[in-house]
């Protein structure tokens, strides 16, 4: 089940409000049943076999994480392995399925298709689920209880493409009778909210996807003009920035409807102005949890040099959206920027200051290198990838097929419009915005020329018919993108 359906936007998510606030009477704990009930029929609409697998999945992570609080309450010196172990186990199971992902017949790389070779979700569960293996051998978790685990493992605003959410944020929460004191204005709030990352979705990267899709499809047959590769190159980073800014704001708005609060994954990443202030706005917490278990490791405890770091990070992180050589090219790439950014900023320390003209030169050259490097992230095949940088060389050809269409001219500038200019969802909701924000130096998101929401009947109104809206084009919704990882 997906959010952009009507099936889940009139039939399950009012079906769920209305349990859940039914039972304010039964209690805490009762309430929290409720919404672990619920995650589970969302999940079972996947297929009983992803559902086997995260049922499993999540009992097998329970046992290990007890296990481990256990020996570290007795100073085991079997706690060490036992971690390895148990991390070991994740790994291999998203390994192996993505590994029998390449031998399917679909192709091994992006997929355009709404069959999905991996169990839903898996890879965010396994981040999720090592993430609080760790916190038990560190001594973090103190009473292991069997409801709070499945509420932070299955609650399902983040059960398909995140934000990972760590288990100690969740577990406050819990303790403090959040979903207790939920009320009708976190309804409301996180209605509009979750409103508003649903017409990002709608409105902007499913309107963009068709032109994209006819580009791409058509460079795994023939050649193409460099005007239009260039365009899909833009729109593509635009839809999947509004394709997954949309789900995390629908993740933000739909916890805050129930009194949860999730961490926000995205603070307008298009004003980065390199590529390390981009993995700190893009994606944040999938950028904190690489930082956290991968990158400081490598660093502080087995002592390897910044670059080399950086390397194992960079091409973790295109392991982790897929073993496909597309995804490990894009992955070294990223690596290689990523030192090239190291030593450009190891240099600029005792550079000339800042000027606003500069930070709008960086942020143009931050977003055509994405662009650029998007088309071998979007390119279904190596040779699909090789006939979308021919075209831009103009070593193919330079006639056009106009694949792209009038349509797809106008909505890419009104997009890029859209991004760059309107607000984002914390600027937008400042005054009643309280997700979680990871970031150990996170900065509160600057104001807006336009102004605030509030919860005003003007205000009740705009965002009812951007919903009649978003429920009018709703036939052509397509699946997130990131649901594939």
């Amino acid at each position: 089940m997906q959010f952009a359906t009507w099936s889940f936007l009139l039939v399950f998510l009012p079906a769920c409000l209305l349990a859940f606030h039914l039972s304010a009477r039964t209690g805490h704990a009762r309430r929290a049943i409720v919404l672990i009930l619920a995650s589970g029929v969302f999940y079972a609409f996947a297929g009983l076999t992803n559902a086997a697998v995260m049922a499993a999945s999540i009992a097998v992570n329970f046992g290990l994480g007890a296990g481990l609080c256990a020996l570290r309450a007795r100073e085991s010196p079997h706690v060490s392995p036992l971690m390895w172990l148990a991390v070991g186990l994740n790994i291999a199971l998203l390994v192996g399925l993505k590994v029998n992902a390449l031998v399917q017949p679909l192709g091994d790389g992006f997929r355009v298709t709404q069959h999905i070779l991996i169990p839903l979700g898996l890879s965010y569960l396994t981040f999720q689920q090592i993430g609080f293996l760790v916190a038990c051998r560190r001594g973090d978790v103190r009473g292991l209880g069997a409801v709070d685990y499945l509420f932070f493992i299955a609650f399902f605003p983040h059960l398909i493409m995140g934000p990972i959410v760590r288990y100690l944020d969740m577990r406050r929460q819990l303790d403090a009778r959040v979903l207790q004191s939920a009320s009708l204005a976190d309804v409301a709030v996180g209605g509009c909210i979750f409103v508003f990352g649903l017409a990002q979705k709608v409105l902007l990267a499913d309107q963009l996807a068709p032109a994209v899709d006819r580009v791409f499809a058509a460079a795994q047959y023939g050649a193409l003009g460099p005007g239009e590769t260039a365009m899909a190159l833009v729109g593509f980073q635009l839809q999947l920035y509004f394709d997954f800014v949309g789900y995390a704001d629908m993740a933000i708005g739909m916890a805050r409807m129930f009194g949860v609060r999730m961490p926000i994954n995205f603070d307008r990443p298009l004003f980065a102005r390199d590529r390390f202030e981009l993995w700190r706005r893009w994606h944040i917490t999938f950028a904190i949890f690489m930082r956290t278990h991968v990158f400081q490791p490598l660093v502080r405890r087995w002592r390897w040099p910044i670059p080399a770091a950086l390397a194992a990070t960079g091409l973790l992180a295109g392991l982790w959206h897929g073993l496909g050589p597309t995804f490990v090219i894009w992955g070294l790439l990223q690596t290689v920027i990523l030192l090239i950014e190291h030593e450009r900023r190891r240099r600029r320390r005792a550079g000339p200051p800042r000027t606003w003209w500069r930070d709008l030169g960086a942020i143009a050259v931050t977003f055509a290198t994405s662009c650029l490097i998007g088309g071998l992230f979007r390119a279904q095949t190596l040779e699909g990838a090789g006939r979308i940088y021919g075209s831009l060389t103009g070593w193919t050809t330079t006639w056009s097929l106009d694949l792209l269409g009038t349509r797809a001219w106008v909505l890419i500038p009104l997009a890029a419009l859209v991004a760059w200019g309107l607000p984002s969802s914390a600027q937008l909701f400042r005054r009643h915005w309280n997700a979680l924000d990871p970031r150990p130096d996170a900065a509160t998101a600057p104001a807006h020329a336009l102004p605030a929401f509030a919860l005003t009947r003007t205000w009740a109104i705009g965002f009812a018919l951007l919903f009649v809206l978003c429920l009018c084009l709703i036939g052509d919704a397509r699946r997130f993108v990131y649901v594939q990882f």
